[in-house]
């Protein structure tokens, strides 16, 4: 514990970070506590090729820009915890079996394959119970689970190493959203949308419980180039002297139309995912009116921000509640904007359950802990005392024990006629249990795909590439590859209109820039089948080999001809 100016005690005292693309969130706060205080706070601009494939590239300029903050700011604690943000991380929700605290984790990766396609053995499973619910007459538990690749949590613990950090816990960039929401908001139903430069996540709450959160790969990133390249802040002018600029002035209503135009474009993503997820859950959910938006995130602030999505959703939309939730420490100066801050206050609350240690790390310890050094003759003689403790104790028993044994021999000579039938039933019950898994693989063919596939045919652009199509009974995935991040917006909203799908849902999206200098993009779509559940739990997959090489030749023909 140590004092404030006031001469208040506090508690443990952590710093969060949140590493962005571009920017890079540090939070002076609280840890592990109810109702937890921004202390301190700043942003630097993230170095250029921090993380390579999810691997640290170039440290140093790093650390050398977080130490000069932590200087500035007099943030001495060396204790952080980084909240994790990345398109590689897969988040499901799941119902299991109410089972005791202890055993959740070895059930969820005993059950891994139903929640995750991909190889667990370079993956971490980390959960957050959302909910306790009833399903037939048994008692269950609601989980938000997590996949994380293991080189991304090694990459931290490195950079927590170099930066001479001690690395306290992770958290999910989705999971603080969480805490900070249920603490924080007490609406009956709002959909939160939080505003970041390279993502936008949506979280729709009913009743201070997490119904649906989706994450997007479009931010407002798109938005403050479209102002840098206009000149309307003048020439050379960085990412970040941008944003600035624009929480002070309102570019959203600029008189040029041109400009104004290109700086709407960027929104449209953005709006037209959110007005997708409120849809589709307000079709789900029959009666369900959304009351509000609560907004938060880098891009809260800007001056116009929640006018423009208010006209855009036709509904209220404000920050206000957070904001007066985190009001400015007594002696601070300067501008103040809680909003960008607070998904590092919220993973202070309660953070993921993630394992910073492997389990050979683990044992070593363990064994170190129990090591107790004693010297030959001590050990000789505890070892006389306790043989002769042990042989005094014993002898009294050895004649009872005998007789009991033979009591034993003879009920299971006399019982043994039921360890057979037993084995005959186990083998009943196997045999059964393979013919009743043959009938399910028999009987999950996704109905749904011909009418797709013949969509996709008719509507998709000739010069996409489809790179792999993966089908389950109430979804089908696609790999694709296009030119920009604007193909892909367009791709997305195309799907959308597919008479065969009820739900579009982006998973991941990466834009690569080849030795050649030609950028192309690859993304992944989960679309759900009319009729389908967009987070079905069935995983009987079947890889549609022969449709996506018809698919790939007809695409190829187009192009040749043309």
């Amino acid at each position: 514990m140590k004092n404030d100016s006031k001469g208040m005690r506090r508690w443990q005292i952590e710093y969060y970070v949140l590493i962005g693309n571009r920017m890079t969130h540090v939070v002076e706060t609280d840890f592990k506590v109810k109702e937890p205080k921004i202390y301190k706070s700043f942003s630097f601009q993230t170095p250029d090729n921090l993380f390579k494939e999810e691997t640290l590239a170039d440290v140093l300029p790093f650390k050398e820009r977080l130490d000069a903050g932590l200087e500035e700011h007099k943030i001495k604690t060396r204790k952080a915890v980084f909240v994790l943000a990345s398109s590689r991380i897969a988040s499901r929700d799941v119902v299991i079996p109410h089972v005791k605290e202890n055993r959740i984790r070895t059930l969820l990766y005993a059950n891994s394959a139903e929640y995750f396609p991909v190889d667990l053995e370079k993956y971490q499973l980390s959960y957050r119970l959302l909910d306790e619910v009833e399903e037939e007459g048994e008692q269950k538990y609601k989980l938000m689970v997590l996949a994380v690749p293991n080189e991304m949590i090694d990459a931290y613990k490195s950079l927590a190493k170099v930066c001479l950090l001690t690395l306290v816990d992770l958290d999910y960039i989705g999971n603080a959203a969480t805490q900070l929401l249920e603490k924080n908001i007490k609406n009956d139903l709002y959909a939160a949308v939080r505003l970041e430069e390279d993502t936008t996540m949506i979280t729709i709450v009913r009743e201070n419980k997490i119904e649906l959160q989706r994450t997007f790969p479009y931010g407002i990133a798109d938005v403050i180039q479209a102002v840098q390249k206009s000149g309307h802040f003048g020439e050379d002018i960085d990412f970040y002297e941008t944003l600035e600029k624009m929480r002070k002035e309102n570019v959203l209503t600029l008189e040029e139309e041109e400009i104004r135009e290109d700086i709407t474009e960027g929104f449209r993503a953005i709006t037209g995912n959110v007005s997708r997820v409120m849809n589709f859950y307000s079709s789900n959910h029959a009666g369900a009116e959304m009351e509000n938006v609560v907004l938060y995130g880098i891009g809260a602030d800007i001056c116009g921000m929640e006018q423009y999505l208010s006209e855009e959703l036709s509904l209220p939309v404000s920050g206000e509640q957070l904001r007066e939730a985190f009001p400015q420490e007594k002696g601070n100066t300067g501008d103040y904007y809680p909003l960008m801050y607070l998904t590092c206050v919220g993973a202070a609350v309660n953070p993921m359950k993630f394992r910073l240690e492997d389990e050979k790390e683990v044992a070593e310890k363990k064994k170190e802990h129990k090591q107790i050094h004693i010297e030959p003759k001590q050990f000789f003689g505890i070892c006389v005392v306790v043989s002769l403790v042990l042989l005094l104790a014993v002898i009294p028993y050895y004649g009872y024990l005998k007789m009991g044994v033979h009591k034993l021999q003879k009920e299971r000579s006399e019982k043994q006629y039921l360890a057979d039938e037993y084995k005959e039933y186990n083998q009943a019950k196997t045999e059964y249990e393979k013919i009743e898994n043959l009938y399910k693989e028999t009987t999950t063919t996704s109905e749904g795909i011909g009418g797709f596939i013949d969509e996709l045919e008719k509507n998709m652009p000739s010069d996409i590439l489809v790179r792999s199509i993966t089908s389950t009974s109430e979804s089908i995935t696609l790999d694709i590859r296009v030119s920009s991040k604007r193909e892909a917006t367009k791709i997305v909203d195309e799907l959308s209109d597919f008479e065969s799908i009820s739900d579009v849902q982006v998973e991941s999206l990466e834009e690569t820039v080849s030795e050649s200098n030609q950028s192309y993009v690859d993304f992944i779509v989960i679309c759900t089948y009319v009729g389908g559940t967009a987070d079905s739990e069935t995983q009987n997959e079947t890889t549609m080999n022969e449709d996506v090489e018809s698919l790939e030749t007809k695409q190829q023909d187009q192009t040749a001809g043309k």
